[in-house]
């Protein structure tokens, strides 16, 4: 019923005669023109195309993918350039040349050369497509270069190469074009991955990536949450500086002071600048005030105000409350009383240094805290024990000896250890060794020098390489990777503490073959 509606509603042609003539038998001179566009096509590839890729990898030169684009097309419209004996007026191109390489590949009919360096390090792919016509019929070239490839592209190519020779051979005469596709997939064995719309199973690292993206959500709305000032911004680090919010000159306009002229006042008590603004006195808190400056000129004195606005490096809040406010950032009074002036911007430079003095002792008076007494591992977040070896024996019998009793000793003290905290005295403590996960260690520089990091299940440790390291998992907000690239040997991790006081830690210069390691143990640990 639906097909009917579809074709009472289209117009209806004949188009026998059309696809009759697009099937027909090529005569002679329609057959030679299709071969000297193949032939020319073939000789761009063979005899410019490929030396001059080898001759780019060889040399380690960088070229971008519309260079060479633009370098093939001027071969094939100038015959001669690749010793092909054809009038330039017959030939021209079927699309522009297509190179890609990099990991970004389109392989669409229209798809085009962009112009980023041609990429072709060790198990890179590069993929070239060309096409030139003579006398209006087309010919077209695609190659797929591998660099230095790898076990699994090889099998790969291998097998995509049997199936396209499959489907030339199913191209004969009598032959529905049905056939070339079923031949082609008769040569794919079954174990390879096929294309199925029924079954959808996702994979880990797109499950990994939704988990991230899931956490970076949550995360920025706890960023939201805290800055909005509803969050608990106590016990963190995040929440002891004063808010732009909480300055208050005045609870309301009767607590304004009269005033009987029209004049800037400073109000030490309040510690608020009155400026009068169209006819009436506007009070502004100091700590707004961000710089006051006195020019006098002739006659008249004039005075600048600036105050902080959004924006500015001033405070550590983000004035999330007030996003639909207006902010005055500066203000300009003339005076002829030079006098007045310069006593008015004095008291305001004044005030402001007292105020910012009292908020500095506020801020240092709020980081001090009171230390509890202290006892034998009572106040202890991270007891870590590395065994030492003082020295080295040239015998391997007596090595392996010594190296056989200082495990039975540190074992012996990780039992006697155990049994002093069975005590009951120690038991709310909740004390447990924890073994480190060698194979889940990496290198990396958090310091000056390369050392072997070893994750354990409540911490980040380096033991033996001093300054030692010691980071506890449950401290960490975020775990930035960073210099992560295709074709990259290192990279980095930026550590970023749940207390924004601390520095962020860097870990430099961690290999590649670690990424996958790092983001599966960091995904499950969240």
């Amino acid at each position: 019923m639906g097909r009917q509606i579809v074709w009472l509603s289209v117009q209806l042609t004949d188009i026998t005669n059309g696809f009759s003539e697009l099937f027909a038998v090529k005569d002679a001179s329609e057959i030679t023109c299709v071969k000297k566009a193949a032939y020319l096509t073939s000789s761009v590839m063979k005899i410019l195309l490929c030396p001059k890729l080898e001759k780019v990898i060889d040399e380690e030169r960088k070229v971008t993918h519309s260079s060479l684009m633009d370098d093939t097309e001027k071969a094939i419209l100038d015959p001669l350039k690749v010793k092909v004996k054809l009038k330039a007026e017959n030939v021209d191109i079927c699309y522009p040349p297509v190179f890609q390489s990099g990991g970004k590949f389109d392989l669409k009919p229209g798809a085009s050369s962009n112009d980023d360096h041609l990429y072709y390090d060790s198990a890179s792919v590069i993929i070239c497509a060309i096409g030139s016509r003579y006398g209006n019929y087309c010919s077209n070239i695609a190659r797929t270069f591998l660099i230095d490839a790898t076990p699994t592209q090889s099998k790969v190519y291998e097998t995509l190469l049997k199936a396209h020779e499959a489907a030339i051979e199913a191209l004969k005469p009598g032959n529905r074009m049905s056939a070339v596709e079923v031949n082609a997939k008769e040569a794919l064995p079954p174990t390879k991955a096929t294309l199925r719309s029924d079954n959808q199973e996702m994979s880990k690292e797109e499950l990994r990536r939704q988990h991230q993206a899931e956490l970076a959500r949550q995360k920025n709305e706890e960023t939201a949450r805290r800055l909005a000032g509803v969050g608990s911004g106590s016990g963190d680090g995040r929440g002891n500086s004063r808010s732009s919010n909480e300055l208050v000159a005045y609870k309301n306009v009767n607590d304004v002071p009269y005033a009987r002229e029209l004049v800037i006042q400073v109000d030490q008590k309040n510690e608020a600048v009155l400026l009068p603004i169209y006819g009436t006195m506007v009070p502004f808190h100091v700590s707004t005030v961000k710089s006051v400056t006195s020019h006098q000129d002739n006659r008249t004195c004039t005075i600048r105000i600036f105050f902080n606005v959004p924006g500015m490096p001033f405070s550590n809040d983000s004035n999330l409350k007030s996003q639909g406010a207006i902010y005055l950032k500066e203000i300009t009074f003339r005076s002829k009383d030079p006098r007045h002036s310069s006593e008015v911007v004095q008291q305001i430079k004044t005030l402001r240094r007292q105020v910012a003095s009292r908020e500095s002792e506020r801020a240092e008076r709020a980081t001090l805290v009171t230390q509890e007494k202290l006892q034998l591992a009572s106040n202890r977040k991270q007891a870590r024990g590395q065994h030492l070896i003082l020295m080295k024996l040239k015998k391997s019998s007596v090595r392996r000896d010594r190296k056989n009793r200082i495990n039975m000793d540190f074992q012996n003290f990780v039992n006697k250890v155990n049994d002093h905290w069975s005590q009951p005295q120690f038991k709310g403590m909740d004390l447990e060794f924890d073994i480190p996960l060698r194979e889940l260690g990496f290198h990396g520089v958090p310091y000056k020098a390369s050392a072997f990091i070893i994750p354990t299940s409540t911490c980040l440790v380096e033991l033996i390489e001093n300054p030692f390291l010691v980071v506890t998992l449950g401290e960490i907000e975020i775990v930035h990777l960073e210099r992560v690239g295709f074709g990259t040997k290192n990279f980095d991790m930026a550590i970023v503490f749940k207390d924004f006081k601390k520095d962020v830690l860097r870990i430099d210069s961690i290999p590649s073959t670690s990424l996958d390691a790092i983001r599966n143990g960091l995904t499950l640990l969240t």
